[in-house]
């Protein structure tokens, strides 16, 4: 049996995306993300928890979310859980961070970068030139991508 390392996250950015620049002209960019769910505790009452991941995006969908997410908007993210090992013996850390490969802007939070500025709120599109986005990319009137 083959197995799958799939991660989809629904959630808000917690910072502004970061991005890395290596001098072979390859790009990282990283942020935080938080991601809640609703659950009833033992004594009945609900209660919020709030996970957060760090999430780096490479390449093109890096600069894509360079460009145009900030803190709070709301993102779905598609990518890989990705583990690391830092150091050894006592010093010995361990990470674990989303490797995304996809980012679609679901919100707005931030005022200052606006749908406006940015037209592109996939990157499902950066697969294509920047003349043929799909009807769903153009149509940013539906809030909900689904």
């Amino acid at each position: 049996m083959n197995g799958r390392n799939i991660a989809i996250l629904t959630g808000h950015l917690g910072t502004a995306p970061e991005a890395r620049k290596f001098h072979n002209g390859g790009c990282v960019t990283r942020f935080r993300m938080a991601t809640s769910h609703w659950y009833r505790g033992p004594d009945g009452e609900e209660k919020e928890r709030t996970d957060w991941h760090t999430v780096n995006a490479w390449g093109r969908t890096g600069e894509f979310c360079v460009n145009s997410l900030g803190k709070g908007d709301s993102v779905q993210v598609l990518g890989t859980i990705k583990n690391d090992v830092v150091g050894e013996g006592e010093t010995k850390k361990f990470y674990t961070s989303i490797r995304a490969w996809e980012v679609n802007l679901l919100s707005r939070r931030s005022p200052e970068k606006t749908h406006e500025q940015r037209p592109d709120t996939s990157t499902k599109g950066n697969r294509n030139s920047s003349n043929e986005q799909s009807a769903d990319q153009r149509s940013f009137s539906d809030p909900l991508p689904f």
